[in-house]
């Protein structure tokens, strides 16, 4: 999606676009080492936005589907990390199993 402003360096973005205002939309942006955002749903014009936690769908959905049982954690990531993010990752999974 073209952007009036680049984004700053960032792995994910949600973006929120509001009908009445098209083309302008909202940008929602995160690294991989942060929670995910509670963002703005909008309704209709003149409503008030519905708080959209992220963070909180995700780990619903994850505990209840038991991902944890299902998902291989030690495998190789595609596309992979760079290099300060797979050693964050690295401390984050040592600080895990201790």
């Amino acid at each position: 999606m073209p952007a009036k402003l680049p984004l700053p360096p960032i792995d994910y973005c949600a973006i929120v676009s509001r009908s009445h205002r098209r083309p302008r939309a909202e940008a929602y942006a995160w690294t991989v080492r942060d929670p995910l955002p509670t963002i703005p749903v909008p309704l209709r014009k003149g409503d008030p936005d519905v708080p959209l936690d992220l963070q909180a769908v995700f780990t619903t959905v994850y505990d209840r589907a038991r991902y944890n049982l299902s998902v291989d954690y030690t495998g190789r990531l595609a596309p992979p990390l760079n290099a300060s993010d797979r050693t964050w990752l690295e401390q984050r999974r040592a600080n895990a199993s201790s």
